[in-house]
């Protein structure tokens, strides 16, 4: 038996060896520069999430060092419910999780919230907010969502229907804005809406309509603010329901949907062009709904059943 104070060595005469290699990312599509990536399925999200439930950033160790420090907690939003969609569930509101993991938030139209700030989903964590908005105009960064819509809007949103932004990075107003991904404007060929001034990547693998009912993945790049940035962050958020600055003239329209994943990279640090990161998001998407697919026949509550 070898002394415990002797090391073992091993020498392979002959062998040769990089000089680097490959880096390894808790996820395929990471990078140098993953600022955010949430999968609850992926992160083992235990349950329906309640306010206060702390949602893993996967990313959390390369957020840290693009932002200079930060740990896991701190890099990781919290699950918030607000004003009349306060809880787990309500008349109004309905949060539960899929047979695959996703998380699926269902929105009254026959019994709409009747005052603004009624919402539940997550903050972006401060430091990365903070960075964002510190970095616009400026650096450029990729952001993506994968979601399935399990109920389109309504028509009391506008004519054709329309939903609220459902991801946002914005100021006070609709019109200045990173981005706002946002479900069923006719003026776009993808069915989630995304800011004008970004530069988008349209993601329906499917070629579905604007209110079909199936997965769908949309993603943009951007580098700049469109109309007057606000002097600090104000609307950053993953959120169903009513929130941000849309009247209550959108009660009765609120879609409701499945989230499975979102993704946020910093790519002036990764070096990346969005077009090599939106084709890895792609596929990733094709593989987790395809046959054998960790989404394939997921199954959920049907919203015109359990809450008109």
């Amino acid at each position: 038996m070898m002394p415990p104070d002797q090391a073992m060595s091993l020498t392979c005469p002959g062998a040769q060896f990089p000089s680097t290699f490959p880096k390894a990312y808790p996820d395929g599509m990471m990078s140098d520069g993953s600022l955010l990536l949430i999968d609850p399925e992926k992160s083992a999200l235990d349950g329906v999430p309640s306010d206060g439930t702390w949602l893993q950033n996967i990313a959390w160790q390369t957020a840290s060092n693009i932002l200079g420090g930060g740990d896991e907690d701190s890099l990781s939003p919290l699950w918030k419910t607000n004003g009349q969609m306060a809880g787990q569930s309500s008349a109004k509101h309905l949060i539960e999780r899929t047979t695959k993991g996703g998380i699926h938030g269902i929105v009254s139209q026959a019994n709409p919230v009747t005052a603004s700030n009624a919402w539940f989903g997550f903050e972006l964590p401060t430091a990365i907010k903070d960075y964002l908005h510190a970095n616009l105009p400026g650096r450029e960064f990729y952001v993506s969502m994968t979601r399935r819509l399990t109920r389109a809007p309504g028509t009391s949103g506008g004519t054709p229907p329309r939903d609220v932004g459902n991801l946002v990075l914005m100021g006070g107003t609709t019109v200045t804005a990173g981005f706002i991904f946002r479900q069923g404007w006719p003026d776009e060929i993808s069915n989630i809406y995304i800011q004008p001034g970004t530069r988008r990547i349209s993601m329906l693998p499917d070629g579905s309509a604007l209110d079909a009912l199936l997965p769908s993945q949309a993603a943009a790049s951007f580098n700049t603010w469109r109309g007057t940035k606000p002097s600090v962050p104000t609307y950053y958020r993953l959120a169903w329901g009513l929130h941000g600055p849309w009247s209550t003239g959108y009660a009765a329209a609120l879609a409701s949907w499945v989230l499975y994943r979102v993704y946020i990279e910093d790519l002036t640090t990764s070096g990346r062009t969005v077009e090599e990161v939106a084709a890895l998001d792609l596929a990733k998407f094709t593989a987790d709904f395809g046959v054998g697919g960790r989404f394939a026949d997921d199954t959920f509550s049907d919203p015109t059943v359990v809450l008109a």
